[in-house]
């Protein structure tokens, strides 16, 4: 009995690990949002769709198999705003928060920091 129990927690953290993780965030220059999961899989946050905010906007995930909710925090600055009513969208800088439904979340910085030389 204790064996059956034991293989079946193994089981369930093996499956657990083996879910799909965001490993990258990009935006298209209308403001959509692309993730692509740690099995390449890639999802889409649609900006038309999504929750709208003062400060960016959330939504859920779509076109990929775990359901991934994010959130956009764009950082406030003028001239992004200036650019974003003259050209439509400008994405500017800010942070792209992933999370799952058990509480995971991953932090995206947007436009990711440049690399240290």
């Amino acid at each position: 009995m204790r064996l059956a129990l034991a293989a079946i927690l193994m089981l369930a953290g093996c499956a657990a690990s083996l879910t799909p993780r965001p490993t990258e965030v990009d935006f298209a220059p209308n403001g959509d949002l692309t993730v692509r999961l740690s099995d390449w899989q890639r999802c889409t946050g649609t900006r038309e769709l999504a929750i709208r905010r003062a400060d960016g906007w959330s939504g859920t995930l779509e076109g990929c198999s775990p359901a991934y909710r994010y959130d956009v925090a764009l950082e406030p600055n003028a001239i992004r705003s200036a650019l974003g009513r003259l050209f439509g969208f400008f994405p500017g800088m800010g942070v792209v928060t992933v999370s799952d439904n058990t509480g995971r979340a991953w932090r995206f910085d947007v436009p990711p920091p440049l690399p240290s030389r």
